[in-house]
């Protein structure tokens, strides 16, 4: 079990840096210098507060991107993603609060090897 838990560990390490760095670059391409905003406009109030206090204290503005935000960001900015549908399979965003309860489906790693077609194979 202790084995699981460390693969659950690393694939839900994997995914986040992945899907920053996804989002990052999308995010500039996008909306240029002010990304940060337009991913910052889409959180509730806690989140915004909590983001701000994480900013203060120093984090990289791309690290504060993470589960506790994520879902929000995900769910009230969709047409973000409708150009990636084709390669996400945009079915995962509204379900990104329901992975992370279920674990990241109770482990699609028993490799240690955490893609994002991987994950998305499990929804």
């Amino acid at each position: 079990m202790k084995n699981n838990r460390n693969n659950l560990d690393k694939a839900l390490g994997q995914f986040i840096e992945a899907i920053r760095l996804f989002l990052v670059s999308e995010l500039k391409r996008e909306y240029g210098k002010s990304w940060e905003l337009e991913y910052y406009n889409a959180l509730s109030e806690k989140q915004k507060s909590d983001w701000d206090n994480q900013s203060k204290g120093g984090r990289e503005t791309s690290s504060l991107i993470d589960f506790n935000n994520l879902s929000t960001f995900a769910i009230k900015e969709k047409k973000f993603f409708k150009s990636f549908s084709d390669a996400m399979q945009i079915i995962f965003l509204p379900n990104l609060m329901r992975l992370q309860m279920r674990g990241i489906c109770l482990l699609i790693m028993t490799t240690g090897t955490m893609t994002l077609p991987r994950l998305l194979s499990c929804i």
